[in-house]
């Protein structure tokens, strides 16, 4: 090597040790236009394109710089640190490999062979290198700190948190170790001693960011959204990467809004604008964008986001989940079931996807394909609670068990029972005994329509499970039995009752309901009564409400200006007299309702039931089971949709229509 080649070397060198990389990079390269196989030119520039994340031009100069030294430690090291930064972990491993080789015992060396190992999952390898590592040097917390991860991946929190105590023993003050400390304790559940750790770590280093992200989960789980929201913001004043910590917040303000159409938006999205301000391909926080233009009926520009963020991510499981919501929520099920059938490619187990793919293929009456997806009702949903089964110790029925004694039980609501109650009566013919267990309120009702061959017994009573050969809940059997809309052919109506107790004159009557009470979806179920105005002044009609659970308030202020007063059944208990209730029922000429318990107890009778539903969201499956213009599960019901989200206006109108012709044609 030239003096003057060699001079430059060492000036590049100090300049680049001065942190003076523009000028170091200048010399580097004149010195490789003298000398193209200079090894330290080369060598340097290589750590240079790294710092600058250059990722692909250093390890051109890397390889480069081996080819000529190929026993160079430094070299070597650089490289490998080089592949491991950039995800290649595997050719890291064989560089750092080579590293151990020419210098064993290396504490440093071995930790990043460990690394390697961990992010290719191989575990185990993995804290043996870490071991190794911290073997060979004293109060080593980098290795100790990687065991316990190790052990965090490995779900063994205990022995994790054994590891970090002997981290904080030697060295309280290292952040790390409190924070992941934090994370073991937060997976076992003990949320405040998490939370004190969490603080602690922030105390020692204010500028590390993930003990807030963290802390902004705790409280969120927990409900606590100010505590979350406060913690979050306060790392606003102390980080400069705010990019997750803006994401966090704007996920924490949609779920303070459960999914409310009619909550305001304006902070979620003002917090998702700020992550995309840092990072516009940031998919999280366009997901939380899009979230945000859905809830606010925005659906065109929450199409287009959410297709932004499958466009970015592919592989984000959640935001075809979203589309397929939105799809669901306009009606377009053909879209909504294949965004479905994306995201449960990437998330097969995912509990929620499959039970919504379910209602999705339901809604298209694709009965065979849903009912296994329908299974998934007795998982966590989060926003619903899990149908609960009992704890029976005789197996759950399938064909492949035969045909003896079977025991059906009621689940859900009572809405629900009634549905599924539609199968029963054609099981007598197929198994040698069929027992029913049922709300209680039913079953008075069910013994009079029923064949007799089928016991009705109470759902709140114990049974003597020696009776019975096999269980089955009542929305399992449609797997079975209604696998296709040939299947639908039980008799008509399910429902008879003998009405001894309610006379009427000579006025056409109508029972009606205008609430869904305490089921999911309620309030896009309900409306306020003041709407039907213009339908209750029909003065050729006997209205009598037959809403349950209702404050007579709403009924006294309407009457008051109404001609045609709105009428109570005397000495009836709505809720609690079901029997009393169907006899009310039958006596009526029709029924109008929204989504509610009345509807099924109207339907399942074959009264002339008007249906008032929600356009989108609220909307349930099995009204839009029509073919050949009958719903398949209660032919006698009339539907009228809203024509735009939360707007009662159109259905009421054509509802008003119904029944002004249902007056010519009977009287």
């Amino acid at each position: 090597m030239s003096s003057k080649i060699l001079k430059d070397l060492k000036t590049g060198i100090a300049k680049f040790n001065e942190n003076k990389f523009a000028e170091a990079r200048l010399i580097f390269e004149k010195i490789i236009k003298i000398d193209q196989n200079n090894f330290d030119a080369l060598h340097c520039l290589g750590i240079l394109n790294a710092s600058e994340k250059k990722f692909d031009q250093a390890e051109v100069l890397f390889i480069k710089s081996l080819s000529i030294k190929p026993n160079h430690l430094l070299a070597n090291t650089n490289y490998a640190n080089l592949l491991m930064d950039n995800g290649n972990y595997q050719k890291a491993k064989v560089f750092f490999s080579k590293c151990d080789e020419l210098s064993p015992n290396n504490h440093i060396i071995l930790l990043n062979i460990g690394k390697c190992f961990f992010f290719t999952n191989e575990l185990d390898r993995a804290y043996k290198y870490f071991e190794k590592s911290s073997n060979l040097k004293k109060f080593n917390d980098d290795a100790i700190l990687n065991m316990s991860i190790v052990l965090q991946r490995k779900e063994d929190y205990k022995a994790a948190i054994n590891l970090l105590d002997q981290i904080i023993k030697f060295n309280n003050k290292y952040f790390y170790a409190w924070h992941y400390k934090g994370i073991s304790l937060e997976k076992m559940g003990l949320y405040e001693e998490a939370i004190e750790c969490f603080q602690r770590s922030i105390v020692l280093k204010k500028e590390f960011k993930d003990p807030y992200v963290y802390l902004g989960k705790i409280f969120k789980a927990q409900k606590k959204y100010d505590k979350a929201i406060e913690v979050l913001l306060k790392a606003t004043e102390n980080l400069n990467d705010l990019e997750s910590i803006y994401v966090n917040l704007s996920s924490i303000y949609i779920e303070i809004n459960n999914n409310s159409f009619e909550a305001d938006y304006s902070k979620a999205i003002f917090y998702s604008k700020k992550a995309l301000s840092f990072n516009e391909d940031n998919f999280f926080a366009l997901n939380n964008f899009a979230i945000c233009l859905f809830q606010e009926l925005k659906l065109n520009e929450a199409i287009q986001a959410y297709k932004r963020v499958i466009e970015i991510n592919p592989n984000f499981a959640e935001a075809y989940r979203n589309l397929g919501i939105l799809y669901n929520y306009v009606g377009d099920y053909e879209k909504s079931e294949i965004n479905y059938e994306k995201s449960l490619t990437l998330e097969p187990e995912h509990d929620f996807s499959n039970f919504i793919f379910s209602e999705t293929k339901l809604f298209q009456n694709k009965f065979e394909d849903a009912w296994r997806y329908f299974e998934y009702r007795f998982k966590d949903l989060g926003s619903t609670p899990a149908v609960k089964k009992p704890n029976f110790q005789i197996p759950e029925w399938s064909p492949d068990y035969g045909w003896k004694r079977i025991l059906i039980y009621g689940e859900q609501g009572l809405g629900d029972q009634i549905l599924f109650s539609t199968i029963v009566p054609e099981l007598v013919n197929k198994f040698e005994k069929v027992s029913l267990l049922i709300n209680e309120r039913l079953c008075e009702v069910y013994r009079e329509s029923f064949p007799s061959e089928i016991e009705i017994l109470p759902i709140n009573k114990p049974i003597n499970e020696e009776l019975y050969d096999y269980q089955i809940p009542m929305g399992s059997l449609g797997q079975y039995f209604r696998k296709s809309i040939g299947d639908f052919r039980s008799p008509y109506p399910l429902l008879r009752i003998k009405n001894d107790r309610f006379e009427k004159n000579s006025k056409l009557r109508c029972g009606f309901t205008w609430k869904s009470k305490g089921a999911p979806k309620s309030q896009q179920k309900s409306l306020n009564l003041e709407l039907l105005r213009d339908v209750f002044e029909i003065t050729d009609i006997e209205y009598f409400s037959i809403q349950y659970s209702v404050d007579l308030t709403e009924i006294d202020n309407l009457n008051q200006n109404l001609n045609n007063k709105i009428k109570i059944p005397n000495d009836l208990d709505i809720f609690n007299d079901i029997n009393g209730l169907l006899k009310f029922i039958d006596s009526c000429d029709f029924i109008f309702s929204t989504s509610n318990t009345n509807a099924h107890l109207s339907a399942a009778l074959g009264k002339p039931t008007f249906l008032l539903l929600p356009k989108g969201y609220g909307k349930i499956w099995y009204w839009d089971n029509d073919f050949n213009g009958k719903n398949l599960w209660y032919p006698s019901i009339k539907k009228f949709y809203q024509k735009n989200q939360g707007d009662w206006s159109y259905p009421i109108s054509l509802l008003k229509e119904e029944i002004e012709n249902f007056i010519k044609l009977n009287s």
